[in-house]
């Protein structure tokens, strides 16, 4: 439809920028900059174009280029709330996490929704400051009235609670802990709940719940997906990939890194595949016993997908599950012949 309508309105700079926003979103990134491009070029180029351009330098995964243009669309229109939520994005892949609140906060004072709030809570959570969770939920409990938002924002304070060891708070609550949680299986993770609950059913549920909000909600576009990243010759050895955020100093690694050494090389390739990247003694150890090593830090999805099938598993190995720095969605994917749960995560994926 844009196409068809640039036939009649060729400089119509509204559409250009839906078009290359849609072309964007569909994967075909090189024209929609080609657009992009073109309109900058304007001397009457639109804000919007700015703002628009900024969001799909983002989803590309260029974080420092996001951040110059969208400086500039916020120098010259201070009023669009969106504008900081978005710079707040863009600053906290940047890990500026100060300056990502203050952007939070600068859209709050425009505009009074609940998903800034509910973010300022999420970017605090994210980096375990327990305490200011449940600070900032203690102040905006106070005005709050819709029902699902003080629902999020009590089972908030109540994991804060759980974190900083304030189980005298947590155990006193007056309504059950177990039942504030998964009542809010919308916002916590399978590790929270372990911590109060032992009963397979309910974690088993809660778990399957977790699992596919988080495959569906994932934006993967499979025509940037390549499988022929990896040259490797074919072989008769079983290939089998490890997946972990904690291939470092770290209880995983060092329960597992011996198991590396001994494996049988005349028989198995073996692939790692980090998803957290800390370079010291322990990483370089495990590293000298791997085929192939692979960082998937600061890759899309579509890069990290491409990756992993192109090494054409026979065996996947998650070692982390519901941890930090995990990428267990990868294992919602066509990516070995055997999908395996092991180590790091002790209970059932759902």
């Amino acid at each position: 439809y844009c196409n068809i309508y640039l036939q009649r309105f060729k400089d119509d700079q509204k559409i250009k920028n839906i078009l290359a926003v849609s072309l964007a979103h569909n994967g075909d990134s090189e024209v929609s900059m080609q657009i992009f491009k073109e309109l900058l070029s304007q001397k009457n180029v639109t804000l919007e174009t700015f703002f628009n351009y900024s969001l799909c330098l983002y989803n590309l995964g260029e974080r420092q280029s996001a951040l110059n243009i969208i400086n500039f669309y916020i120098k010259n229109c201070r009023t669009n709330d969106n504008a900081f939520y978005h710079r707040h994005l863009v600053l906290k892949s940047l890990k500026k996490y100060k300056e990502a609140e203050a952007d939070l906060n600068n859209a709050l004072n425009i505009s009074n929704k609940f998903k800034y709030k509910k973010s300022i809570i999420q970017l605090h959570e994210g980096q375990n400051n327990f305490y200011e969770v449940k600070k900032n939920c203690d102040f905006f409990l106070i005005k709050e009235k819709n029902e699902e938002n003080k629902k999020f924002l009590i089972s908030k304070r109540l994991l804060s609670d759980l974190y900083t060891g304030n189980f005298l708070s947590f155990l006193n609550y007056s309504h059950s802990p177990e039942k504030t949680l998964l009542e809010s299986k919308k916002t916590f993770k399978p590790l929270d709940l372990i911590s109060v609950c032992d009963e397979p059913a309910v974690l088993k549920n809660f778990n399957s719940f977790y699992w596919s909000k988080n495959i569906e909600k994932l934006n993967i576009n499979k025509k940037k997906i390549k499988t022929n990243i990896i040259k490797n010759k074919k072989t008769n050895r079983i290939k089998i990939g490890f997946f972990s955020g904690d291939f470092r100093n770290h209880a995983v690694a060092h329960l597992i890194k011996d198991l590396f050494y001994h494996f049988d090389i005349s028989k198995f390739e073996l692939f790692a595949f980090s998803s957290f990247c800390k370079k010291d003694e322990i990483r370089d150890e495990i590293k000298k016993n791997f085929n192939f090593f692979y960082d998937l830090d600061n890759i899309s999805n579509e890069e990290i997908l491409s990756i992993v099938k192109s090494a054409d598993l026979d065996i996947a190995v998650d070692l982390s599950g519901y941890t930090q720095y995990q990428k267990s969605w990868l294992f919602g994917f066509d990516i070995a012949k055997k999908k395996i749960n092991y180590l790091g995560y002790p209970g059932t994926m759902g």
